[in-house]
């Protein structure tokens, strides 16, 4: 709201599919008597706008995909937020009447967070550093972002040891230097 965003509603922008019990990666490396008593409760969130979530195959050809993989096989449901994060650039188009572009800077654990910009940006682009190849997508990460004139960035990580040791920041922060 600080930012000049609307904040968006569970029940009015979203659509939530709830799995519980979910047993995800941890169970299936762990499968312990606890973990079988005590499961998390996975909520999918899926904008109610239509959106087109785009994965780029070259400098100027993009493929849709899904936004998010809900075949994901059943000991592995972790892996509903992993059916497109990776790879050098994606990003969400979304039919609504923003005009700004954003970028979120994340691990494989921000997808879950891309359905949340989705009522505030026209485009909500997504940059894991790890999977970025500039050979790929023709640009530097610079370039991108001037591209597709993204206004805002956001860096969202998941992962506590990809925060502490600073590899993905560090890591964005050369490729942010091509």
């Amino acid at each position: 709201a600080k930012a000049g965003k609307e904040l968006c509603s569970y029940t009015d922008d979203f659509s939530v599919t709830v799995e519980d019990p979910f047993r995800g990666t941890y169970y299936r490396d762990n499968p312990t008597a606890y973990m079988n008593v005590q499961p998390d409760t996975l909520e999918r969130l899926m904008p109610k706008i239509p959106v087109e979530y785009r994965k780029l195959t070259g400098p100027d050809t993009y493929e849709v995909i899904d936004f998010i993989k809900l075949d994901a096989i059943a000991n592995d449901r972790y892996t509903v937020y992993l059916g497109g994060p990776g790879g050098p650039w994606r990003y969400v188009v979304c039919d609504n009447d923003q005009t700004e572009n954003c970028l979120v800077i994340t691990d494989s654990f921000g997808l879950g967070y891309l359905p949340f910009l989705t009522a505030n940006y026209n485009q909500v682009h997504y940059y894991d550093p790890r999977y970025f190849d500039q050979g790929y997508t023709g640009a530097a990460v610079a370039e991108l972002i001037e591209k597709y004139d993204i206004q805002d960035i956001y860096v969202v990580v998941g992962d506590l040891h990809s925060f502490n040791s600073g590899f993905l920041i560090t890591t964005a922060n050369s490729q942010l230097g091509q």
